[in-house]
Order: structure tokens, then sequence, then C-alpha cells
């Protein structure tokens, strides 16, 4: 059985091969566009980062992917909801499921420690706090053959970079992670507080709900909200680490002002929960 196409099939059927043979070119002009960018940007922050570490007195590794470490928030327990449930909010999720819409879950992703992970421009001082570690994070997203995800460690293709700021803290402390709201649904493990406009913008969540609301305190609030941190900003107080992070290639550019904050954020964590006992404590 054929199809009839008209006198005007043949021309309509060309038109409709030129248009998405277009559209197939425009969005491979897009994506290597996207690729030379960030490869410009790697080749800078390669140029550029050894120089401005000996200039400031800091050690540099090119890499040491020992500093993930810092990051390894997939290796804590699951999350666990650090406040009462508000009115017209649906039950927790516990367990696995917990882990993967909570704060951890989201984390995981932005962090992914799989084979292609690396620690990238890894440098050390002493800062105003203590020992900080600023290092550049990144991975390759998995593509999947047949019945598995295959890895391929690549700089441009499929990857991701974060760029990480820590300070050590004088001890290990529970988990507490603040970011930028977005479109997913994480509401049933959240935090709030008496602070309308950060409620809005900002997701909180914490293993020990007492130690989270000693770190969000009136103070952080009007500090996070003071500075409007964009979506993909990360802070994060984990193990022994005082983290602020943000998506994208470590800029040698933006050390001083990224510092600055770091310093900033650690200087709000009150000096009493260093002497206090948050064990089995909600």
């Amino acid at each position: 059985m054929y199809l009839e196409l008209g006198p005007w099939g043949t021309p309509l059927y060309i038109l409709v091969l030129l248009v998405v043979a277009g559209g197939g070119f425009w969005l491979w002009r897009r994506r290597s566009r996207q690729k030379s960018g960030l490869q410009s940007e790697l080749d800078s922050a390669a140029a550029r980062l050894p120089s401005e570490a000996h200039r400031r007195g800091w050690s540099y590794e090119p890499r040491n992917d020992a500093a993930n470490q810092i990051v390894a928030f997939r290796d804590a327990e699951v999350d666990r909801h650090a406040g009462p449930p508000q009115p017209g909010q649906p039950p927790d999720p516990r367990g696995a499921d917990g882990n993967r819409r909570g704060g951890r879950g989201v984390l995981q992703g932005v962090f992914h420690l799989n084979p292609t992970a690396r620690a990238e421009h890894v440098m050390n001082f002493q800062g105003r706090f203590g020992p900080c570690t600023v290092f550049q994070h990144g991975h390759n997203e998995s593509t999947r053959e047949r019945d598995r995800l295959v890895y391929v460690a690549d700089p441009v293709e499929r990857a991701k970079y974060v760029s990480v700021f820590a300070v050590r803290l004088p001890r290990a402390m529970p988990y507490v992670s603040v970011f930028r709201r977005s479109g997913i649904d994480l509401q049933s493990l959240d935090v709030r507080v008496e602070n309308h406009r950060f409620n809005e913008d900002f997701f909180v969540f914490g293993d020990q709900r007492r130690y989270t609301i000693d770190i969000v305190h009136p103070q952080f609030v009007e500090w996070a909200v003071a500075n409007d941190f964009p979506k993909g900003t990360y802070l994060v107080i984990a193990g022994g680490w005082c983290v602020m992070a943000y998506e994208g290639v470590l800029d040698p550019d933006g050390i001083d002002q990224r510092l600055r904050l770091l310093d900033e954020f650690r200087s709000l964590v009150p000096e009493h929960t260093w002497r206090t006992d948050y064990s089995g404590r909600n």
C-alpha cells in the first residue's frame, strides 16, 4: 500500500527533512560551543591556579583525589527528619527513599563519587579558623550500554565541576546542609525557620534537630538572605568540615570573595556547639 503525497508531497517532505537537519545542526553547534567554552575555562584555571597558589604561599597539587573525602556525603547515614512535619505536608519518607529525596541525596548527585571522580587544583593553607582546603571536584555522568552503566573520564564530555572551599572544624559535627530551593520536591524532609523569605528560598536539612536549629539561627538566616546565594551554591557542615561549594569550574578571580564567605559562614557557628554533646539528641 502506498501513500499518495499529491503534487506538494515531495517538496513538503524535503522541507521537513531540511528542518530536522537544521535543528540537529543547531543543537550540535550549541553543544560544540558549550564544550569549547568549558574547555577554555579549564585551560585558564590550569594555567593560573598554580601561580596563584604560589603567590599566596599555599601548597598546590594538580590532582589529589583524597580531597574528595571532604565531600563524601554519600557514606553518611540516611537523612533523618530534623523537625516535625509541617501542616499539610506528606509523611516523612524514611529509609533509603529518605536519603534519595533528602539533602544528602541532592549532594550525592552534585558530588558524584563514581569511578571518574577527581579532585583537581588542590590547595591547602592555614586560614583564619584553621586548616583550609580549596579544590575543584569533577566527575563525568554515566552512559548506559545495554544493562550496565559506563563511566568514561573526559574533561569535557558529560563532565560536571564544583568549586569547593572548606575549613576544618575543631571536631566532627552532625550533618547540616543549606542550599537554594529548586523544582525538586523535598519539603517532607525540610526544616523551616521564622523567616518567610528564607523558607521560600532555601532548603535546610540535618541529622540532629537540636544541632540544626543551633546552626540555622537568626543571624545565619539574615546572612544567607542578605547574600542571596544563587542556585548551585551549597553550605554544608559534615564530619570535621565546614564547606561552601559552587557549581562550576574553579575561578581564580573568585577565590578571595568565596574565602571571605567561607570565613563568615564559619564565624556564624556558635561556640557552644563545640562543647555540646549532640549524640542521641533529636
